[in-house]
């Protein structure tokens, strides 16, 4: 096999204990010089995104509430990278992250070693690719990073490089594909447009039940939101090959949509953004979704002097506000703010860093009944 997968992450931050929010990547065959395909999902990372990582990549704690975690996807990814030679452009931090990962997911799998175009070049991403004239589109995006990285290893020794990068050393031999379905930003509303270069999954594919199967590659069909007429043909003659009833399809894509919504209510609140998109994947399956979103808290009615605290820095209207800053508009509108806080202390309100935020104190304030209100609404409902 002469196909190699270039792949890169986006992180919730640079420490050891953070973790992925984006993975994406480019199959492409070297000796006929084609890009087989291109995969790109979101990821949950289960913890709170920064607003330091989010003025990097752009992803807030709501851009990825609705997306797979990496369990979910472990074994689709690790099937990609069967065999496959794969290069990054800092290998050292992607490689590390992803086997974090795997670890994490309770996966017998690791990429053991990876191609660096960062150390063939010794500059940053960015440098290396205005050395070669390419203009990196999408830039700390983890699929347009993966680009400009294929770009860069094009212009170098490159049969030199992935031949270092070992060809056998990382196998997913048996591990089977489970039921779970990928989110882009395209799909997450992130991107106007989607450009991702398709590919079929079918070989990753192989082996899989007929439902699963089934399931999968519906996953596929939805990646561009649109189910063409030829689409519809190919999925009906799939469903056909499988021995797959009218009934049967309708009943898998109420589990595909299911998958979804499950992902929404992991934090327990299913925002209007969360709904929006919930809906439009409904419509495209034929089914109907029972969510509704949850009330809001800007009907809350706060007493003067009421007990309030904040997650950590929060990004409105693209400034960075600290703990701070967040500290003096409170008690500029009449309230206490407190640092930290016990469920003895009767908090009032808890202002998160963004709607679907899962730092530590958010679960604890949700645990314990205390409302929770992102620092742009109270700041609206406050009239800043």
């Amino acid at each position: 096999m002469s196909e190699v997968v270039i792949f890169d992450t986006e992180t919730t931050g640079l420490g050891p204990a953070h973790r992925i929010v984006e993975i994406a990547g480019i199959i492409w065959d070297y000796e006929s010089d084609s890009v087989v395909g291109e995969f790109e999902t979101l990821v949950n990372p289960e913890r709170n995104i920064p607003a330091a990582s989010t003025e990097w990549h752009g992803l807030t704690s709501s851009s990825v509430s609705s997306a797979p975690t990496f369990a979910e996807i472990a074994p689709w990814l690790a099937n990609i990278f069967h065999r496959r030679p794969v290069v990054c452009h800092n290998a050292s931090f992607d490689l590390a992250k992803v086997n974090h990962e795997f670890s994490l997911s309770g996966m017998n799998f690791a990429l053991i070693q990876a191609g660096c175009t960062m150390l063939f070049t010794g500059k940053s991403l960015k440098a290396a690719s205005d050395d070669i004239e390419y203009e990196i589109e999408g830039a700390h995006t983890a699929i347009g990073d993966a680009r400009a990285t294929l770009a860069v290893l094009k212009s170098l020794d490159y049969r030199r490089l992935i031949n270092g990068a070992g060809h056998t050393e990382h196998l997913a031999p048996n591990i089977e594909i489970a039921q779970h379905t990928t989110l882009s930003r395209f799909q997450a509303g992130l991107e106007p447009r989607f450009r991702l270069e398709r590919y079929s999954r079918r070989l990753e594919f192989e082996g899989l039940d007929t439902e699963k199967y089934y399931l999968a590659f519906l996953d596929e069909v939805l990646e561009d939101m649109l189910i063409t007429s030829e689409e519809l043909q190919e999925l009906s003659s799939l469903s056909g090959s499988l021995g797959l009833s009218k009934e049967d399809c309708e009943e898998l894509n109420r589990v595909y949509l299911s998958t979804l919504e499950s992902a929404v209510l992991r934090d327990g609140i299913v925002t209007k953004e969360e709904l929006v998109l919930v809906e439009k994947f409904a419509g495209l399956l034929g089914v109907r979704t029972s969510l509704v979103e949850t009330s809001s808290e800007s009907q809350l009615a706060l007493e003067a002097g009421a007990l309030i605290s904040a997650t950590g820095n929060a990004i409105v209207d693209g400034r960075v506000l600290s703990k701070e800053d967040l500290a003096a508009t409170v008690e500029k509108r009449g309230f206490k703010f407190v640092y930290d806080f016990a469920k003895k202390d009767g908090l009032a309100l808890l202002l998160a860093d963004d709607a679907s935020s899962q730092s530590g104190k958010t679960s604890k304030a949700r645990k314990w009944g205390i409302p929770v209100m992102s620092v742009d609404e109270f700041l609206a409902l406050n009239g800043e």
